[in-house]
């Protein structure tokens, strides 16, 4: 028969696994050094890109504050929302 101590080592979980907390820290840290990968690395390498570069380009030259266009603050994302809904209620006749 075995003992207790043989059978907490098949159990998931059990002593071969780090403990909760520490578990839980790593998962954190992996996560935030994934974010900040994605934001120092891969985004910058994506406004490289052949295709997206003259659009980043066009951006930053003409002063458009891209990030502002998420807030319903904004005098023309208010107007483009109010357009979008128009064009949906009133669609053209043909």
């Amino acid at each position: 028969m075995k003992g207790a101590e043989d059978r907490m080592l098949f159990v998931p979980g059990g002593s071969q696994d780090p403990p909760g907390r520490l578990k839980a820290w790593l998962k954190l840290g992996l996560g935030v050094a994934l974010l900040l990968f994605f934001m120092y690395v891969v985004g910058p390498f994506l406004d490289t890109l052949p295709g997206i570069k003259p659009v980043t380009r066009f951006i930053d030259d003409s002063g458009i504050n891209a990030p502002a266009f998420y807030y319903t603050g904004v005098e023309e994302v208010g107007d483009a929302v109010v357009s979008i809904r128009n064009s949906l209620e009133y669609p053209p006749e043909e």
